[in-house]
């Protein structure tokens, strides 16, 4: 377990690609906890910054286990973004 997380920590630190994300022009859908401890919202505000068709929901007193701490709410915004974003 302990290798693991070292090498998830090395994987974030040298696996920048920010730069590309201006590329990606399909609607993205971002998800960030307001009290995440592990991708904040500075990260979170690089990507929003350069993604140029995204839609962002934090769940404002959630950490990075948003999805699990706020399960209901986060299993609207999913269903309501894919409704939305779904061809008919």
């Amino acid at each position: 377990m302990i290798a693991c997380y070292k090498a998830q920590n090395i994987a974030i630190r040298n696996h920048d690609i920010l730069h590309r994300l201006k590329d990606i022009h399909c609607p993205v859908l971002v998800m960030s906890g307001g009290q995440d401890p592990l991708g904040g919202p500075i990260l979170t505000r690089w990507m929003l910054d350069r993604l140029p068709n995204v839609k962002h929901i934090e769940f404002e007193h959630s950490s990075h286990f948003f999805l699990m701490e706020e399960h209901n709410l986060f299993m609207q915004h999913m269903n309501d973004w894919f409704i939305q974003h779904t061809p008919k």
